[in-house]
């Protein structure tokens, strides 16, 4: 694309690739948002974990036997019958998600970005959770660009503590907490997120 220099906005499943960037790129990152990001899993960490973060970050990456028809399972609800998927996943949310989700606007940019990462199958997401579970390899000490980090604390996609573990990570950090708020605080704040973003 014939860009020297960039920012880096790191979203959810996003954020530990916006991050692998800015460590191994470090001289050509401005600045980077990472907002509930899926984090640095710890032994500590995985006591806190609910249903979901355990079927996700655990059960799956270790056995791609069981994540191949679970996944396909997702995938083909959400072609087939994606309004139906989207009540089932919000039931388990907490209030701040669901109440989000409850805007037609914000149902059609989950459901679109769904569709797209699973167009052609389940083996990027698959792949993803392998990564996401296995130790990450990248210096985050290099990191330069100043980094913000916004975590909601009723975010129930991600692990909470594997999230501060990677801001905690990172030098220089400014740390935003969200209280009362869920993993798709970021829907109603992108323009808030971008503008501090090229703030820095």
């Amino acid at each position: 694309m014939k860009i020297d220099r960039f920012w880096l906005f790191g979203v959810s499943g996003g954020g530990p690739f916006a991050s692998a960037l800015a460590a191994l790129m470090p001289q050509r990152v401005h600045g980077m948002a990472l907002v509930s990001p899926v984090g640095i899993f710890d032994q500590e960490g995985r006591r806190d974990w609910c249903w979901r973060h355990r079927l996700f970050f655990g059960a799956l990456p270790r056995h791609p036997v069981l994540a191949k028809p679970v996944l396909h399972l997702a995938r083909f609800s959400i072609m087939r019958a994606p309004i139906a998927f989207l009540k089932i996943f919000a039931v388990s949310l907490a209030a701040p998600d669901q109440l989000i989700l409850k805007d037609p606007r914000h149902q059609n940019a989950l459901l679109a970005a769904f569709h797209d990462a699973l167009a052609s199958g389940v083996s990027g997401l698959t792949e993803d959770l392998r990564l996401f579970a296995t130790p990450w390899q990248i210096p985050l000490n290099n990191i330069e660009a100043p980094v913000i980090f916004w975590q909601g604390s009723q975010d129930q996609m991600v692990p909470e503590r594997a999230a501060y573990k990677l801001a905690h990570s990172i030098v220089g950090v400014e740390i935003v907490p969200l209280p009362g708020q869920g993993h798709f605080w970021i829907f109603d704040h992108f323009e808030d997120v971008l503008r501090r973003l090229m703030d820095l």
